[in-house]
């Protein structure tokens, strides 16, 4: 039988958005990889930030990707290199993006001129930390391929400055806290790249119909792209509208973490129990 690969945020999807309790989720996840399917993180943290959930849900064997799709790592003892993959220690690399965050610093330096925001890692620490709710932060802003701001400034003058980031090939994505800065990428391509390289290896052995979980913007083409999507109701902002047209679309009525437990069991429901037993 053809197995689920079951793409998921992070922050205010499967953890909460405040102090990133992940709940009873921990042992949905065990029924979940004991029958087979994978679950994959696709998420706006870095390669250091997922590495430490990787660890706490023993998800060794899968890949996953970081920066909003900026970058996707691939277990060697499971993959062979992918086409255009980099060896990166114990994994494959495949860099989706060409910029790196040094070249985005340095954009947004020149750009604090014309528009009101602030750089993240340029902020004292102690307002990271109240900003996010993490006491070590060097994960968080050691960045590979973007760079994360706090917008100050008006709508109007974000539209401009989203109109100078494409003259560059870059890209401003909301996400639950700020807004990303990078070239063009997003979630979506770097779950297709996923799902198409697990079909390429494995004979056919997952659906290419995968399931994905979000909760905000940067999670929209994702959550449109897939065939199941499920969208954790989230306190700070709007509820996401996905395409009007779509089917088995699962609207959680919690919070993280409890809205990623919730929708899970509404999707195994249609699925007549084929990702985990009750």
């Amino acid at each position: 039988m053809k197995k689920y690969l079951i793409f998921t945020d992070l922050d205010g999807t499967l953890l909460n958005h405040d102090d990133y309790n992940f709940g009873s989720n921990d042992l949905l996840i065990n029924k979940i990889i004991s029958k087979s399917h994978k679950i994959i993180f696709n998420s706006s943290k870095t390669f250091k930030e997922i590495l430490f959930y990787i660890n706490k849900f023993n998800l060794h064997n899968m890949p996953f990707s970081v920066e909003n799709g900026a970058s996707i790592y691939f277990p060697k003892k499971v993959f062979s290199k992918p086409k255009k993959a980099i060896s990166d220690g114990k994994y494959w690399a495949l860099e989706l993006t060409h910029k790196k965050s040094h070249y985005w610093k340095l954009f947004l330096e020149k750009k604090t001129k014309d528009f009101e925001f602030e750089i993240l890692e340029k902020l004292p620490v102690k307002t990271i930390r109240e900003l996010t709710n993490i006491k070590n932060i060097n994960n968080l802003i050691n960045r590979n391929s973007s760079q994360l701001i706090v917008w100050k400034d008006s709508l109007k003058k974000l539209i401009l400055f989203k109109k100078e980031l494409t003259i560059n090939q870059g890209q401003v994505i909301k996400g639950g806290r700020f807004h990303h800065i990078s070239s063009i990428c997003n979630k979506r391509i770097a779950t297709q790249t996923i799902s198409h390289e697990y079909n390429k290896q494995f004979n056919g052995k997952y659906y290419q119909k995968y399931i994905s979980l979000g909760d905000n913007q940067n999670d929209l083409k994702m959550l449109n792209s897939s065939s199941i999507a499920c969208v954790i109701k989230t306190p700070t902002s709007e509820k996401l509208k996905l395409k009007k047209n779509k089917k088995h679309v699962f609207y959680a009525k919690n919070v993280a973490p409890n809205g990623w437990k919730e929708t899970l069991l509404k999707v195994n429901y249609l699925l007549k129990g084929a990702l985990f037993n009750d």
